[in-house]
């Protein structure tokens, strides 16, 4: 047979000549397979990064959050004229008068570790959330020490006693993360304590 316009065709009737062949339906079936290895590997490294990413912008976020309300917390502490420790509730309480231009205003720190809150509470203000996700953190929230390092303890000294000698208010928070349990202290110096701390 001769073709229109001279041309010959070069394809046998026995199959594709040597340079048209395809792939073979193993090769196929083993390069698909190769590409599911490889794509399902990086997809789980991307995965774990992702996931590693998560966790570490969360324990941030809780570092942050246990700074901020410790800062709060020092600033009540130190623009206080006075405090008493709550009398039923020792070392998750506080109350404090803290001077505020012309008027006093009494505020209550108030730790409640079961719900995992830490309050502030005043006394024209409703009770505002400090910081949440509030942990155990170990021991009493907040410490009385007297100007000479001395501990005042409120189950063994009276009320009056602390708030009349305390210089600072040693401050303990933890908070709950992904990956355990973050904690952090801060001494706070009361303002004019030294005078009534040196009577005691």
């Amino acid at each position: 047979m001769t073709p229109v316009g001279g041309l010959t065709d070069s394809r046998s009737a026995t199959g594709p000549s040597r340079g048209e062949r395809g792939f073979s339906l193993v090769e196929m079936m083993i390069t698909a397979s190769l590409f599911v290895v490889v794509t399902g590997a990086i997809l789980g490294t991307f995965d774990s990064f992702t996931r590693a990413q998560q966790h570490q912008e969360r324990s941030i976020e809780a570092r942050d959050s246990l700074r901020q309300a410790l800062d709060e917390v020092a600033r009540a502490l130190r623009g206080a004229t006075s405090l008493m420790p709550d009398p039923s509730r020792g070392s998750d309480v506080v109350v404090l008068v803290v001077s505020n231009g012309s008027r006093n205003v009494k505020v209550r720190l108030r730790a409640e570790v079961e719900q995992g809150v830490l309050y502030r509470d005043g006394s024209k203000v409703r009770s505002r959330a400090v910081l949440t996700d509030l942990a155990d953190p170990g021991g009493p929230v907040f410490t009385y020490v007297t100007a000479s390092g001395d501990v005042l303890e409120p189950a063994s000294v009276d009320v009056d006693t602390i708030s009349r000698c305390t210089a600072i208010v040693r401050v303990h928070l933890a908070t709950r993360t992904d990956q355990g349990q973050v904690s952090s202290s801060t001494d706070v110096q009361l303002r004019n304590r030294a005078q009534a701390a040196a009577t005691c």
